[in-house]
């Protein structure tokens, strides 16, 4: 698959999982609702409608699959960095987040040519040169909280870095087989926080809606998560299935675009740095991905 392609889908996975984290915040920051509930019903509804298509679309036996211990590891992984990142919004901002997200990419490429030799001294300048810009213009505060996050998802990244393209090698054949694998690593993740609920014995009914309003409202929040996840995730697995580096820069700037979702959905105040800061990234990284 070629790096284009690779950059495209993590764009596409990047842009849905900035509205993820808008979403992420709302519950777990500013509604303060249970990480592992709302885990749980995000990854059950997803799996329902994954069904549906998987049924429709998919061509590809994948009871196999479901017997793999890479598709185990892979989902996970994928799990570990969601939980991280609903833990980082419990107490950071959307813009907050960035510094936690970004301060990875001088970590990724490294261990990336650890695990597969594979280095673009390019890549990593850009790296370099958005963790930078991000630095200067988006961190507002050192504290104990962003320091906190830092230390949550930074190792969950690099971890995934490494691992996922070998996790996914002998599926990035067809499209076909990445997208079987996609939807067994949902099948997995829904059953990774089943294991949590039961284990922190937390009540499905802790939390009560107040009116008709609150039920829609509700509705409506998980099922444009549900979407987003798939999109995510089908994404993720494609971008994630080659030695890109660059394709790891795009996944991580989600913050980035979080912060713009976040300021007209959530009122989150953003300011002209944020935007500079945005544009830089972006920029940079485009000019990277056609120009090489």
């Amino acid at each position: 698959m070629s790096a284009l392609v690779l950059c495209l889908m993590a764009l596409a996975s990047s842009v849905s999982r900035g509205l993820i984290s808008v979403i992420d915040r709302f519950q777990m920051g500013i509604k303060k609702q249970d990480i592992t509930i709302v885990n749980f019903k995000n990854n059950l509804y997803t799996f329902g409608l994954a069904t549906l298509l998987a049924v429709v679309f998919l061509k590809q036996d994948i009871w196999p699959m479901l017997l793999d211990y890479k598709i185990m590891l892979y989902a996970l992984l994928v799990q570990a960095v969601a939980i991280g990142y609903s833990y980082l919004f419990k107490s950071l901002t959307v813009a907050e987040s960035v510094v936690a997200s970004k301060f990875s990419d001088l970590l990724i490429p490294i261990a990336l040519f650890a695990s597969s030799g594979s280095f673009s001294p390019s890549s990593y300048l850009i790296s370099i040169l958005t963790t930078v810009i991000v630095f200067t213009l988006m961190i507002t505060k050192y504290d104990r909280s962003t320091l906190s996050g830092i230390a949550i998802i930074t190792p969950l990244l690099v971890i995934q870095s490494v691992l996922s393209p070998i996790l996914t090698s002998g599926y990035s054949i067809t499209t076909n087989r990445l997208l079987a694998f996609t939807y067994c690593t949902i099948v997995f993740r829904l059953i990774i926080v089943l294991f949590m609920l039961f284990a922190k014995k937390t009540p499905l009914k802790g939390q009560k809606l107040q009116n008709k309003e609150s039920t829609a409202k509700e509705v409506l929040i998980y099922f444009s998560r549900t979407v987003l996840t798939l999109v995510a995730q089908i994404g993720f697995t494609f971008a994630t299935s080659g030695d890109s580096s660059l394709a790891w820069i795009l996944l991580n700037i989600t913050s980035l675009y979080g912060v713009v979702f976040s300021s007209f959905i959530l009122k989150e105040k953003l300011n002209a740095k944020a935007i500079v800061a945005l544009v830089l990234v972006s920029g940079l990284t485009v000019i990277k991905a056609y120009f090489g």
